[in-house]
């Protein structure tokens, strides 16, 4: 899958070490660094145009000797940019924020929505998922109960009906469209609980790898501890049903098709059951009851319209954004080790200013 050629069935690798999710703050020698936990900020502290500091929830203020980087997440360095006077003017008169800068902060919303299929196992007593007694072996607690992911192109006949609908050109090619893993056991990525953590189901999750929708991040109200309103906007295009639809049916084929270990599937609660031959209609009434975020948000910062090239958002001085907000096009991966490389580039050109 590092070849160049993305499609096809993979071992899972994940960022573990020693049965530990290694995050940024593992990774990284954070020798020098003042890490202030329990503290929310504000706004961004401007003088004209110039970003001198912050403030923070509590009225403190903390100055900058050189930037001002905001590294908040998709979801809340929008917000953060908003409450500093830098978004719309519509959005931000809503709450008499004073406009510093007319930037589309909080638009261009992506993310990689996805569909849990569950399955009940022929015989649990084999501790092939997580919840058995038997599923015990010492590497299991090493990282997720996931071993493979396989992804795929939706077909072309597929994407151009989709087209068709949502008034655009489709053009074919290679590409990469959707994911499909097994999990050895339930997932929590799901509306409702579909079946009990105790070892009697597997779960086939579906990933939107190109979404086309795109959904917004608004202000709920002037304070930095109000979460803002996401509306992440899912499906308002037809390609995006038509890559779930198709990664739905590579799932349901491949599982109808290990009667070895599986017995069926288990549908929500008050559901009819879905198979690889199901209409178009029966999975977009999975999809609409059941799809779900994988968390992968970005693009409510997106560099060529908020900030630029080297992370600088546009009509201020001294301000810069490294996080997943600057992706301006949804990346057909999950996001973390892209984001690391992201953000080793924005450090190095950081450093050029020291």
């Amino acid at each position: 899958m590092n070849s160049g050629n993305p499609n096809g069935v993979a071992r899972l690798v994940e960022n573990w070490h020693n049965a530990s999710r290694q995050h940024a703050a593992i990774c990284y020698d954070l020798e020098g660094v003042n890490v202030m936990t329990n503290t929310v900020v504000r706004r961004v502290l401007f003088e004209g145009n110039v970003a001198v500091g912050v403030e923070l929830d509590d009225g403190r203020h903390l100055f900058a000797t050189k930037e001002v980087i905001l590294s908040c997440g998709a979801l809340r360095t929008p917000q953060i940019l908003m409450l500093s006077g830098i978004g719309p003017k519509l959005e931000l008169s809503k709450f008499d924020i004073h406009q510093v800068v007319d930037l589309p902060a909080g638009q261009s919303l992506h993310d990689h929505d996805s569909v849990n299929i569950v399955w009940r196992l022929k015989n649990p007593d084999a501790g092939h998922a997580f919840g058995s007694p038997a599923f015990n072996k010492p590497e299991y607690g090493t990282g997720n109960p996931m071993d493979w992911i396989a992804t795929a192109a939706a077909p072309d006949e597929d994407l151009q009906r989709a087209a068709d609908i949502d008034g655009v050109t489709f053009e074919s090619g290679a590409r990469t469209d959707y994911e499909v893993t097994v999990m050895y056991g339930m997932t929590a990525a799901a509306p409702v609980e579909v079946a009990p953590m105790d070892g009697t189901h597997i779960t086939t999750g579906v990933l939107c790898l190109s979404p086309t929708s795109r959904g917004t991040v608004t202000l709920a109200s002037k304070s930095p501890s109000d979460n803002p309103i996401i509306d992440p906007c899912y499906f308002t295009t037809e390609h995006d049903r038509a890559v779930l639809r198709a990664g739905m049916r590579c799932a349901l084929q491949a599982m109808e098709s290990m009667k070895e270990y599986v017995v069926e599937e288990t549908p929500p609660p008050g559901m009819p059951r879905i198979n690889s031959t199901s209409s178009d209609e029966e999975l977009d009434h999975r999809i609409n009851a059941m799809a779900w975020s994988w968390f992968h948000a970005g693009g409510t910062a997106s560099m060529g319209k908020v900030v630029d090239s080297q992370c600088r958002v546009y009509g201020v001085d001294r301000l810069r954004v490294v996080d997943t907000s600057i992706m301006p096009l949804p990346i057909t991966a999950h996001l973390q080790a892209p984001m690391y490389a992201v953000a080793e580039s924005a450090a190095e050109l950081i450093a050029q200013i020291a």
